[in-house]
Formats: C-alpha cells, structure tokens, sequence
C-alpha cells in the first residue's frame, strides 16, 4: 500500500518536473521573446473543523509537507492564497523553501480578473495560488474556459495551467499529489 502512494508521489513529481521543463526550455525555444507564464493551482489541505478560519488539520498539514515536497525542484516567483489561515498554511512551507512571502487576494468584486493581473505581473514566471473549493473553478476557468468542478472532499488535486504571452494559448495538467 505504501509503496503504491509512494510511486504515484514519484510519477506525480517526474509529471510536474516535465511541465516545469517544457515550459522554460521547449516553448522559450520557439522564440526568444516568448513568456510563458506558469500557474500552480491548489485548494487548501485538510481543515480542522468547520469554523470559518480554522488551521489545518493533522491531515492536512501532512497534505502541506507533500505539496512542499512536490514543489521542491520547482523555482516558484510568487504565491497568492485567501486571507485564510487553512490557505496560507498549506502554501507556508513552499514559501519557505522559496524565500517569498504570502501574498493574500480577497474575493471580492475584482477576484474574477485576479488571474488576468497575475498574468501580466507576473509574465514569464511561476505562481503557487491556494484557495478553496468554489474559488480555484473561477481561476481555472479564467486562464483555460474550461469548468472544473472540485468537490468538497477533495484536498488532493493540483492543476498546472501554462499561459504564452504571444499567442495566449492554454495548456493544462491535473495531477494528484499525497496521500
């Protein structure tokens, strides 16, 4: 049972270290002015209880120590996360391993161009965005126009979307990280 989670944590990482290699060598060989920017999406890890601003919980904080571990090799330029304590937790130790702060975003009435600012801030370049089951299907939606559902108890999806600055075209990847 453990060595099947382990390999499916090995190829999940193999699978978000190819991304990370076509987007800076293979699509910056087509041109030289080419800006791929790189979004690595993520719901927070496991909360604690149900109370609005509740910590994570032990699951969840192993949840967090698997995506730090799946990000390791990953040069990551900026991450964004909700207000929440439960969203700035599961990011902390990638921030940490990146020596960046935390960047919050409010749902707000903007929160729906989020990823357009993002996107231009950030041309070239790789974001970590936490956020929550009804937040990360707007963001997703935005970059690629396509719907994603994320149920409630699901904790383990990360989506790696790519946007070309040139041609605005879309690709994305949906991988599974933890245990």
């Amino acid at each position: 049972m453990h060595q099947n989670l382990y390999m499916r944590n090995y190829i999940s990482s193999i699978l978000v270290l190819l991304c990370i290699f076509c987007h800076q060598n293979i699509w910056a060989q087509n041109a030289n002015d080419s800006k791929i920017t790189t979004f690595i999406l993520v719901r927070h890890a496991e909360k604690a209880d149900h109370t609005p601003n509740t910590d994570l919980s032990e699951n969840g904080k192993k949840r967090a120590q698997a995506l730090a571990r799946l990000l390791s090799n990953v040069k990551i330029d900026a991450i964004y996360t909700t207000p929440l304590k439960r969203t700035q937790q599961t990011a902390q130790m990638v921030a940490e391993q990146n020596n960046l702060k935390i960047n919050s975003y409010d749902v707000d009435s903007t929160f729906s161009l989020l990823t357009d600012h993002l996107t231009n801030k950030y041309k070239g370049k790789t974001i970590l965005l936490v956020g929550h089951s009804n937040t990360l299907p707007v963001n997703i939606e935005r970059l690629t126009q396509h719907k994603v559902d994320i149920p409630e108890t699901e904790f383990d999806n990360v989506y790696i979307i790519q946007v070309n600055g040139n041609d605005h075209s879309v690709n994305m990847l949906q991988l599974k990280y933890g245990e």
